[in-house]
């Protein structure tokens, strides 16, 4: 579970390319590990990665993702834990190809 919300445990969580922090999708607060200790240690990701933006939930974040000219920093999946944007972004992919039935 996110250690500043009520995301699940083991869910939602990517991590940041530039910091190494694993960053809950749900409310923006990064860290370096999930653990009870780390709540103590992290901060908001835009606070500590300038090029994030501030959100405060998976649907402003996405829609910032998706309507804004805000350049997201590079992230990627983090071990096997499902991340909902780049489920999204898949799932916006997939719409958008045209069917060659």
């Amino acid at each position: 579970m996110c250690l500043k919300c009520s995301a699940p445990p083991n869910r939602y969580y990517v991590q940041d390319c530039a910091t190494g922090l694993l960053v809950c999708e749900e409310c923006g607060f990064a860290v370096r590990r999930i653990t009870g200790e780390a709540l103590q240690t992290g901060d908001y990701i835009w606070i500590l990665n300038a090029d994030w933006p501030e959100f405060h939930s998976f649907e402003e974040l996405f829609g910032i993702m998706v309507g804004s000219d805000h350049p997201m920093p590079a992230f990627i999946q983090y071990g096997m834990i499902p991340s909902r944007v780049l489920t999204a972004v898949l799932d916006m992919a997939f719409r958008q190809v045209p069917d060659v039935h």
